[in-house]
């Protein structure tokens, strides 16, 4: 444990958070309030000379708690003490400089664990991102299965009704009507399909979101690059067999029926 030197003749002051702030000064400026937060730590009354915003203290997914910012040479001395920098550029590059500077003001202070907050973000949500990264491939996987089905649904109920294409044909009806027939058939099961899935989707997602950081419970391109895709594939599905269909000879259709 480093000890640090405690000027207690300085005025003790203090920055407390926007919640701070908040929860007990409600409706009212708290600079220039004085506010008790235990002798042991600080010498009892301090000065409140700001108000910073609210951070994130120990985990991502937990609301940002009441915090009192005191400077550092009026508190006791601790295991550990954590300095934040702001600075300009790449923080990599300055955390030699940052390290020279503690020293400078406090040499009996030892300086390990420098990281950046990208750094220590992102071995806050390592498990989130293996998440969804396992998320998204079995995202697509199904994706991909659902487009086989749907193409292979299509394709066997439109290959069904040949002979009825066949037999429409030789009553006189045009190929066009017949290929809008189809799609606008086709187009519509697929439409209620879609729809039943994306609601089901939707209704889920607040649980997925749950689990993961940063994830809003509902994505709308995500959902509207699925039923596109799907949509698509169902059109594509039911144009290839009805397009063979029209070409069958009316007379051999007859025949069969």
């Amino acid at each position: 444990m480093v000890a640090l030197p405690v000027y207690n003749r300085q005025p003790q002051v203090a920055v407390v958070s926007e919640s701070m702030a908040r929860y007990y000064f409600p409706g009212s400026d708290p600079i220039g309030r004085r506010m008790d937060v235990g002798r042991g730590r600080t010498g009892g009354q301090i000065e409140i000379v700001g108000v910073a915003a609210d951070v994130r203290y120990k985990d991502l997914r937990t609301a940002p708690p009441r915090i009192v910012y005191v400077p550092a040479f009026q508190r006791e001395a601790e295991e550990e003490t954590v300095f934040a920098i702001r600075i300009a550029g790449d923080p990599a590059m300055w955390a030699h400089s940052a390290k020279r500077e503690i020293q400078t003001v406090a040499p009996a202070m030892l300086t390990t664990d420098v990281k950046t907050l990208v750094a220590q973000r992102d071995e806050r949500i390592v498990n989130e991102r293996l998440l969804a990264l396992l998320s998204g491939c079995l995202g697509g996987l199904a994706l991909v299965l659902a487009g086989i089905g749907v193409y292979g649904v299509v394709t066997y109920s439109v290959t069904q009704r040949t002979a009825e294409l066949g037999l429409r044909i030789a009553l006189g009806a045009h190929r066009a009507g017949l290929l809008w027939l189809i799609i606008r058939g086709t187009l519509t099961l697929v439409i209620i399909a879609v729809l039943l899935g994306v609601t089901a989707a939707f209704m889920t997602s607040s649980l997925l979101a749950s689990f993961k950081y940063g994830i809003q419970p509902a994505e709308p391109w995500v959902y509207s690059v699925t039923m596109a895709l799907l949509i698509t594939i169902g059109l594509l599905s039911s144009v290839g067999p009805t397009l063979r269909a029209m070409r069958i000879d009316p007379v051999e259709t007859l025949r069969w029926e």
